[in-house]
């Protein structure tokens, strides 16, 4: 059993690397071994989904295994923080906000893959000051989020605007959320009309927990209904929907450069 627990230590221990794109390349080469030669796609990563040949079982487990340890180690160095109100272990420092969001989509990439559903993320530059665990927790929250509820066969488009300040969009067909509800599904233990009616219902914990994690870096996440779908059978129940996360002008380093901040450091 100890080289369980071994294994384990490693995985939480060397997360942050395996999501890397060093990580994600030998996670890749791995899968394409185990499909005997066939062709191996990440659609998160590529773009776009694509046809493989079936993965053998240990390919599949090992990349849960990696989403759980990731998500496992970030979850609990956050909520030990959280729950001993160490506020002072909040720490701000410099990071790229195209990556972060880019290594929690990838933790995903296997579930979006399951259910053909193409990732696209726009390119940015922009750094951003922010916890990294905090921002990281609250982004698989609502990234688990999409990968339950966006249609199969849909698109997922997530891009940054930084206009009248900044704003990480994510654009899905998922399901419908009525106009009365866009602020109750933030709330512990709240589940949409739609999805109770089609018994796709969850704990509704993942959205309240990520508006919380993310309260804390003062940064904002709403949820706009749009119009139901109406074009065949199939696409009952589902609407374009639209998640914005708004950070506030502190947050942002727009010339890159590391802000002056007694907790902060250059991270790429």
């Amino acid at each position: 059993m100890q080289w369980i627990v071994n294994g384990a230590q490693w995985l939480v221990t060397n997360v942050e690397w395996l999501f890397s794109g060093v990580g994600l390349a030998a996670i890749a080469y791995i899968w394409k071994r185990s499909t005997k030669g066939g062709d191996a796609v990440v659609p998160a990563i590529a773009g776009g989904a694509q046809t493989t040949t079936v993965p053998e079982e240990s390919a599949s487990v090992l990349l849960r295994v990696l989403k759980n340890a990731q998500a496992m180690a970030h979850e609990f160095s956050v909520f030990e923080r959280l729950e001993s109100l160490r506020v002072t272990d909040i720490q701000p420092r410099t990071h790229t906000l195209h990556k972060i969001v880019r290594n929690g989509v990838a933790s995903f990439y296997q579930d979006f893959q399951a259910k053909s559903i193409t990732v696209r993320q726009a390119p940015s530059e922009v750094r951003v000051n922010l916890d990294y665990e905090i921002f990281s927790v609250a982004m698989y929250y609502v990234l688990e989020n999409a990968a339950k509820y966006c249609a199969h066969g849909s698109l997922l488009n997530i891009r940054f605007e930084n206009v009248s300040g900044l704003k990480l969009v994510l654009e899905m067909t998922s399901l419908q959320v009525d106009e009365s509800e866009k602020e109750r599904i933030f709330s512990e233990g709240y589940s949409g009309r739609v999805a109770r009616s089609l018994n796709m219902n969850g704990n509704g914990i993942g959205m309240s927990q990520a508006k919380k994690l993310l309260s804390i870096e003062n940064i904002n996440i709403r949820f706009i209904p749009g119009s139901a779908l109406q074009t065949s059978i199939k696409d009952a129940g589902y609407a374009y929907n639209t998640i914005e996360i708004e950070f506030s002008d502190t947050h942002v380093l727009a010339d890159g450069s590391v802000r002056r901040n007694t907790n902060a450091r250059a991270s790429q």
